[in-house]
């Protein structure tokens, strides 16, 4: 998997939820392996190319494939997800990582609980 970026300090997350805000997720997809401490969630990104169209010549952005990557998050002690919407499927708003607890919160457009307690902080995104 070819890793496009990793941060290490909380203060870098803009440049993390820069990469991923709005793109889709399953929770169904998501995958912790308790043995190495790695929590991936892999989210659907378009890939868009400007184009012209229309009789004016605008230019405007038109989806021309779709990728799959992964957020990472290391060093998870452990998760939770309350999923009260219950439609499997979410959108990346926000991340917060909050050091007095060691735990990074994940918003999502529409309502879900999602915590993640860590030892250090450490996410990564990559290409599936």
């Amino acid at each position: 998997m070819k890793q496009e970026m990793s941060i290490s300090k909380a203060n870098d997350l803009d440049k993390i939820i820069h990469f991923i805000h709005d793109c889709w997720f399953d929770l169904s997809e998501i995958r912790f392996d308790s043995k190495k401490g790695r929590l991936t969630i892999p989210y659907k990104k378009e890939i868009c190319a400007d184009r012209p169209s229309g009789w004016r010549k605008f230019f405007r952005r038109v989806a021309t494939r779709i990728e799959t990557w992964n957020l990472v998050v290391d060093h998870v002690i452990r998760y939770n997800v309350v999923d009260t919407e219950k439609i499997g499927s979410y959108d990346f708003d926000r991340i917060f990582y909050d050091p007095k607890t060691r735990t990074v919160k994940i918003t999502t457009g529409i309502p879900l609980g999602f915590t993640v307690v860590v030892t250090d902080f450490s996410m990564c995104v990559e290409k599936s």
